[in-house]
């Protein structure tokens, strides 16, 4: 939701929706970021009921990632990460339990969050309320780190954070490693202690949370690609790609709702029309596009900004009024 497009920061979608809601409205969007970039201004907010958030990202992801299914996942594994952070209560690991292994801060992510450990038959110990449970875990290029989560002895799944041999992050950013968050089901209701276990490689782990809700959260998709005159898409990415993302975002959205988080999707997507999209990158809505994106977010249709030149008007002997010039003139209907 960096404006880049308006044509003031007045007309973009930011100053818009504040305008419009009169809520107080906070914009950390930088330009040019994808999610990983996004991460540690979004950790920095940690919002609770009554709060709202509006998380607007997945367009550079989808020029950088284009159709590559891997790297499609690591965006939506990222983007549920900074959802769910918002939409639910979350906990910091650091609160967890050590109960034994290497355990130790990790202060080097930039998210000021988080523990990890390498050495395998290292333990955590933390409690939860209900059947679901979100794990909001590091990815690292390169770091394929594995780990159990289990109750009462049982193991209940064994997963990967999936780094390895991946170079992924690439918009002109040092980070090597973004967030993924996991989602675990089946516990049942009540209250739950489950125990996290590394297997093998470094795990980091950031935070944990159930379904306890926090904020109300906006999930907006990504806008069209707008191709060049020759089909082109000179930034990257693709139509085809925005329709692929867009149906991972739609999916992780409607799961989240029914898990029971105050998630809505901002279908931005379907209100745009590459005429709403510039010439040069073609991902950046303009004006008319941040106007639609108003729209799909508070559900209200605005009033058209209209430009008025002035006109010949001609009363014909009939006494009917005309506007125009030439032979195409057209009747003007005059109201009382």
């Amino acid at each position: 939701m960096a404006g880049y497009s308006a044509s003031a920061p007045s007309k973009s979608f930011a100053a818009l929706y504040a305008a419009a809601t009169g809520k107080q409205f906070v914009n950390v969007a930088v330009s040019g970021a994808m999610v990983q970039d996004q991460t540690s201004a979004i950790y920095a907010r940690p919002l609770s009921v009554g709060d709202s958030a509006a998380i607007f990202l997945g367009t550079n992801d989808d020029r950088m990632y284009n159709n590559d299914p891997v790297k499609q996942t690591l965006f939506i594994d990222g983007y549920r990460a900074l959802v769910v952070y918002q939409a639910a209560a979350r906990k910091d690991a650091r609160t967890a339990a050590r109960l034994n292994g290497d355990w130790y801060d990790n202060i080097y992510s930039g998210h000021g969050l988080g523990i990890a450990a390498t050495q395998a038959g290292s333990k955590v110990q933390f409690s939860f309320t209900g059947d679901v449970l979100y794990l909001g875990m590091i990815r690292q290029a390169g770091n394929d780190g594995r780990f159990t989560v289990s109750e009462n002895g049982t193991v209940k799944g064994a997963y990967s954070l999936g780094g390895s041999g991946q170079t992924f992050f690439q918009q002109g950013t040092s980070l090597d490693y973004g967030p993924k968050c996991i989602r675990v089901a089946g516990f049942g209701a009540g209250s739950h202690t489950v125990v996290l276990e590394v297997l093998s490689n470094r795990v980091y782990f950031d935070w944990w949370a159930d379904t306890t809700k926090a904020a109300s959260v906006l999930v907006g998709n990504i806008p069209k690609a707008r191709p060049d005159a020759n089909g082109n898409y000179q930034s990257g990415g693709s139509e085809s790609s925005v329709l692929a993302n867009n149906a991972a975002i739609v999916q992780m959205v409607s799961q989240l709702k029914a898990d029971g988080l105050n998630v809505s999707l901002w279908d931005v997507c379907s209100r745009l029309t590459l005429a709403d999209m510039d010439t040069g990158a073609g991902y950046h809505p303009i004006d008319s596009g941040h106007q639609k994106m108003l729209e799909a977010a508070t559900g209200i249709p605005q009033t058209p900004q209209y430009t008025y030149t002035l006109a010949q008007i001609y009363q014909r002997s009939d006494g009917l009024f005309f506007v125009g010039d030439g032979p195409n003139k057209k009747k003007l209907l005059v109201e009382n």
